[in-house]
């Protein structure tokens, strides 16, 4: 007699579950970190536009007023990309928890199935020597008479 999971089934797509939302979290994780990357690109070019300017010994009206526009222009891009990061924090959170909600429905099938096998092994080891105890006693019988 071989051990049948009769959730076997349903274990499965609960590990494919699973797995979709670490999936979907490694996802928000990876735009997160390119949000991070964009917003220190704009921080030095910032910084290096400020830099440039003030080296320079003479800096023309016009100059000034179009790195002015272009560096509130980059400010204004910052702003958004944190927007979308702080965005990103709270989706990471629901993702989060989206998988910790996952893995306990996983877990709990894995748990089922052990306890199942066990029970299983248990009935299976008591007519086992149910059946040794059969066999004892035919031996037992035969040897008498």
């Amino acid at each position: 007699m071989k051990f049948q999971y009769k959730f076997e089934s349903i274990k499965k797509i609960k590990e494919t579950l699973e797995k979709k939302a670490q999936k979907e979290l490694a996802e928000v994780e990876m735009h997160l970190e390119r949000c991070k990357i964009e917003i220190e690109k704009l921080d030095n070019i910032i910084k290096a536009l400020r830099i440039d300017v003030s080296g320079q010994k003479s800096v023309r009206v016009s100059e000034m007023h179009h790195l002015g526009r272009y560096e509130e222009y980059l400010k204004s891009e910052k702003k958004v990309l944190e927007n979308n990061m702080d965005e990103l924090v709270i989706l990471r959170e629901a993702k989060l928890e989206e998988l910790k909600t996952k893995q306990k429905e996983f877990k709990m099938f894995e748990t089922m199935e052990e306890k199942h096998l066990a029970d299983f092994l248990l009935t299976s080891n008591h007519l086992e020597q149910i059946t040794i105890d059969e066999i004892a006693n035919q031996k037992f019988a035969r040897g008498n008479l």
